[in-house]
């Protein structure tokens, strides 16, 4: 069922935003009734700092509880103990690449790998974009990515979504690599550029990619390669890279976890929403399933989330992402614009997450253009012909209006 996004129209987009509506037709002039959501209000304070951190290829097998022998990610492990932490294992990136997972969390939106960033439709502020509907309530916007403002283009695109300051490798002043400066100098650098006015903060680490070239001779507090290796079991191929990718993955694990801890210190009403840009690299199984190979972590820190419960059925993705924030920003009674859902909000339907090859719901995940699907970890049942094919009905009128908004804009032409 994948779709066919070049080839949508202005009738199929009001067909599918009727149907997501819940209404018989759709006569707005625009996607912006359909996109309002409500909040529901928050309790206490709301954020002084936001943190929204997208790691670089930060898969969720390894917090798997099979995998704990594994000392990969001993600090997220440690975060997610918090008692303001909230967990969420059923969740997708938007697809498998780093700029479409940015692009995603960043303007709220599902991926159908059509390159949104780089279309003209986004030379322009989304409505639904993140950093705009922050910068609305009054937070100072800044990106910070230890690579380079030209990778992907994505300087310009940051500055169209209305993003106030942006610092890249050149501005943490260490030695980099292809993909610019190591995780560890990056993440340190971050809080100088930090004040006391509230800000919204989209970060992007860059360390955990091939070549895996970080100093391994500098991490006395890491186990080594050849520690890593030794812990492989005997039918594992290519040892000495599969070693080196799970001492990058760890090396970043630790970074980002002290990272987020000493800010929260420093200052403690800060929200913290943690996620991987993608999986699909590489597993510890030569049979993973579908979900070990694509799944990524959600994970939230901070006040705004001590003491909250995700519903039962919860499952989400990236595009989930934006509408969660805000629902931990807004007072009750305010409006904002989204594709997606916040993940603690009950809803009667089937959640979903969606990628642009999977969906994802509390029980089973499927692949888009596939019959497939498979029972997530400890689940005994299957979804009912009938919830299937209400997911994937949800799914193509999600992509319907998302390819629309992509390609031509808002604005449905009549």
């Amino acid at each position: 069922m994948r779709h066919s996004a070049t080839k949508v129209n202005a009738q199929d987009a009001r067909a599918a935003a009727a149907r997501l509506s819940g209404q018989p037709t759709y006569t707005a002039d625009d996607l912006l009734p359909l996109l309002t959501q409500t909040a529901q209000g928050i309790r206490g304070e709301k954020p002084q700092h936001i943190f929204v951190i997208v790691a670089e290829t930060y898969m969720l097998w390894p917090l798997l509880d099979n995998y704990k022998q594994y000392p990969l990610a001993q600090g997220m492990r440690r975060l997610i103990a918090r008692p303001d932490a909230v967990f969420v294992k059923n969740f997708l990136p938007a697809s498998n690449g780093t700029m479409f997972g940015l692009t995603s969390v960043l303007l709220g939106i599902p991926e159908l790998n059509l390159q949104a960033a780089n279309r003209p439709t986004a030379q322009e502020p989304y409505e639904t974009a993140l950093s705009v509907q922050l910068r609305k309530l009054g937070y100072k916007t800044r990106f910070f990515y230890g690579g380079f403002a030209s990778w992907e283009n994505v300087g310009q695109f940051i500055k169209n979504q209305q993003i106030d300051e942006s610092f890249y490798a050149t501005d943490f002043g260490a030695k980099g690599g292809v993909w610019g400066v190591p995780d560890r100098e990056f993440l340190a650098g971050i809080p100088q550029h930090l004040g006391p006015e509230p800000s919204f903060n989209l970060i992007l680490t860059s360390s955990n990619h091939p070549p895996y070239k970080v100093d391994t001779t500098r991490e006395p507090d890491l186990p080594t390669i050849a520690d890593f290796e030794k812990m492989l079991p005997a039918q594992t191929s290519e040892r000495d890279l599969v070693a080196a990718r799970m001492w990058h993955f760890a090396y970043a694990d630790k970074y980002l976890a002290e990272f987020v801890e000493s800010l929260q210190q420093k200052y403690p009403n800060s929200l913290f929403v943690i996620t991987g840009d993608h999986a699909d690299r590489w597993t510890m199984t030569p049979s993973p399933t579908d979900y070990e190979r694509v799944a990524v972590p959600l994970v939230l820190v901070g006040p705004q989330v001590k003491g909250k419960r995700l519903p039962t059925n919860n499952a989400a993705g990236h595009l989930d992402v934006a509408a969660t924030v805000l629902e931990l920003v807004l007072p009750k009674g305010s409006t904002y614009y989204a594709f997606g859902e916040n993940i603690f909000a009950p809803r009667f339907n089937t959640p979903i997450g969606l990628s642009a090859y999977h969906w994802i719901t509390s029980r089973e995940l499927g692949r888009v253009s596939e019959d497939r699907t498979e029972l997530l970890p400890g689940e005994t049942t299957p979804l009912t012909n009938a919830q299937r094919e209400e997911v994937l009905a949800h799914v193509k009128d999600l992509q319907t209006i998302t390819a629309w908004r992509v390609l031509k804009g808002p604005q449905l032409d009549k």
